[in-house]
């Protein structure tokens, strides 16, 4: 017996399934606690996808749960996974949506979509998004777009410097539990915006060359990221004492001698 249909045909089918949540037989509550949304599947083709569902619902440990929480991967990554999975389509609207999806199809071992994803990122990168790449690629080890990023940093100092994305917002809320997921996640999840880690920070000062149409603008920006880590650590941030000494604490003693021989700072 022949059977006449195409890959199309296929496609709308898994999609159909999908949109309509027929038949479906596992849950996903996805995000951190009250911050969560609930996603339906199919564990039959969620498993023909991925190993990594493969093994948890079929593998010797398989899980039977008809509920299954995955509070390690943002809403809209694993949302954008599902869609992927079912339909082979990836619609991003962003380079953090693209970043969050890129994670997820990292862990549940999704090369193409993992690979989509990364293309997205590396063709709009920008100087608001580019220390936020930065750290995203360090943690997935993906040179190419380390690459890209340090590209922009060094071509577009000044815009990357100057965004508010470099400074950290002080009144944020963490809405993710830092001991159950990755460094990079978790400073990435707050309900305002990134802050960029002091490693990224190091990293910046210690270019040969950098893109400013001054050093002061340099100078500006690290008092004020140094500005918000006291207050996140509680301190005075209009005490020249106190920013010098963080800058003593946080930087490296060759970056941080530049910044605390100038004496007249405006805060």
């Amino acid at each position: 017996m022949q059977i006449n249909g195409d890959a199309d045909r296929l496609v709308s089918r898994a999609s159909n399934l999908l949109h309509n949540k027929a038949f479906t037989d596992v849950t996903f509550i996805v995000g951190p606690p009250n911050h969560s949304k609930k996603y339906v599947g199919h564990r039959v083709l969620l498993a023909m996808t991925s190993p990594v569902f493969e093994a948890m619902f079929y593998g010797d440990m398989a899980d039977k749960s008809k509920v299954i929480r995955i509070p390690d991967i943002a809403p809209i990554g694993f949302e954008n996974l599902l869609r992927y999975a079912y339909t082979d389509l990836l619609n991003l609207n962003s380079v953090d949506d693209a970043m969050l999806t890129a994670y997820a199809a990292k862990k549940y071992l999704l090369p193409h979509l993992l690979r989509e994803c990364l293309n997205y990122i590396e063709k709009n990168i920008t100087p608001s998004s580019a220390c936020a790449v930065y750290e995203f690629a360090i943690a997935l080890n993906s040179q190419q777009l380390i690459y890209q990023a340090i590209n922009t940093i060094d071509r577009q100092t000044y815009h990357v410097i100057t965004h508010k994305s470099f400074k950290y917002e002080a009144n944020t809320k963490k809405i993710f539990d830092p001991i159950s997921i990755h460094p990079f996640i978790h400073s990435f999840f707050f309900i305002s915006s990134f802050n960029i880690q002091l490693s990224t920070l190091e990293f910046i000062l210690n270019r040969r060359y950098l893109n400013l149409y001054s050093e002061f603008s340099l100078l500006n920006a690290v008092v004020q990221w140094t500005q918000h880590e006291c207050k996140r650590l509680g301190k005075q941030v209009n005490d020249w004492n106190v920013v010098r000494n963080i800058l003593n604490e946080r930087l490296s003693s060759e970056v941080s001698n530049v910044f605390v021989s100038i004496r007249s700072v405006s805060f």
